[in-house]
């Protein structure tokens, strides 16, 4: 069985960070590959594509998150992983006049649960950790 990851960003500095990474290390060769996508397009991608998704307090900044979740559970494989992590901020009203984070503005206790459920998602919860499976 094969394993490949695909790293997708919209910031090229990110892009060429994850590649030096992915150059520099004993990573199978074609066992990662890192491309300009934005997430909240994932149309090219032929549904079901996935194991699992990962994103890293990207979530907070999405203009549509409801079609991002959406995408994601069509992205997916039954019984795959989605596993956002958010960063905890202390002045998190601070945060948001500052920095382009519309989504976030909008968080408050539950509403990301609410939302990942209703894109299909059943929620998992192991302490302070989450994972979300895709049915």
């Amino acid at each position: 069985m094969t394993s490949e990851s695909k790293v997708i960003d919209v910031v090229q500095q990110h892009l060429d960070k994850a590649k030096w990474i992915v150059s520099r290390s004993a990573i199978s060769e074609g066992w990662f590959t890192v491309q300009k996508m934005d997430y909240h397009h994932l149309e090219n991608f032929e549904g079901q594509t996935f194991d699992g998704i990962y994103t890293m307090g990207t979530f907070v900044q999405d203009t549509d998150p409801e079609a991002v979740l959406a995408g994601f559970f069509h992205e997916l494989r039954p019984g795959g992983r989605l596993s956002l992590l958010k960063v905890l901020f202390r002045s998190m009203r601070k945060i948001n006049e500052v920095a382009a984070m519309p989504t976030n503005s909008t968080s408050h206790p539950g509403v990301f649960q609410h939302m990942v459920e209703d894109a299909g998602f059943t929620m998992m919860w192991f302490g302070t950790i989450q994972t979300t499976y895709a049915q």
